[in-house]
């Protein structure tokens, strides 16, 4: 499907002159990269994958406050965490060891999820996780309103050329419990 001309994105020689971008943008003959339902599709010949997803990934949700009690977000949620500590706490590793200092802030940390995009892909998983924490709207509020942070955090392992579509909608959802999204991609 072909944009009407208007809508047509600009081409690299379509740059006024003094841009700083200059050049043609290269034609590959033998990718062809179309828009269906929302999701890019790549398509490289009959014997390769119709759609670009080959990829792991985790999603832990991370809360830090200036000064709350972890076991408040625990009993609140009804989420055990894999890693926690309270402001003004001596430091220490994750097996106990003592470092130096204290923790300036509230730490919250759980693994919800870790699959392959043939188990579920990584929006149908964020989907079902905000459907989990829709009730927890106002305690995230309250959480933001004293000065915290809710994320989720995700650890994306890339397998060959992948990606996904953040649409408006999961986004709007994200904003509306106030959960900020954290990619950490990585490449195998």
């Amino acid at each position: 499907m072909s944009l009407p001309e208007r809508l047509s994105p600009p081409t690299m020689n379509d740059t006024p002159s003094g841009s700083g971008c200059r050049g043609r943008r290269k034609k590959s003959s033998t990718n062809s990269h179309e828009r269906s339902n929302g999701r890019a599709e790549m398509f490289l010949g009959e014997d390769a994958e119709p759609e670009r997803r080959h990829y792991s990934y985790v999603v832990t949700l991370r809360v830090r406050h200036p000064d709350i009690d972890p076991r408040h977000i625990t009993a609140a949620l009804g989420i055990e965490p894999e890693w926690t500590w309270r402001a003004g706490e001596a430091r220490r590793t994750r097996v106990g060891t003592p470092l130096s200092g204290v923790y300036k802030l509230s730490y919250w940390y759980a693994t919800l999820c870790e699959a392959e995009y043939c188990e579920r892909g990584l929006v149908e998983a964020l989907n079902e996780l905000l459907d989990r924490l829709s009730p927890f709207r106002e305690y995230f509020e309250s959480i933001r309103s004293a000065g915290g942070h809710i994320e989720f955090f995700i650890g994306w392992t890339f397998y060959h050329n992948s990606g996904e579509v953040f649409e408006p909608e999961l986004l709007a959802r994200l904003a509306n419990l106030r959960i900020a999204l954290s990619l950490d991609v990585y490449n195998m």
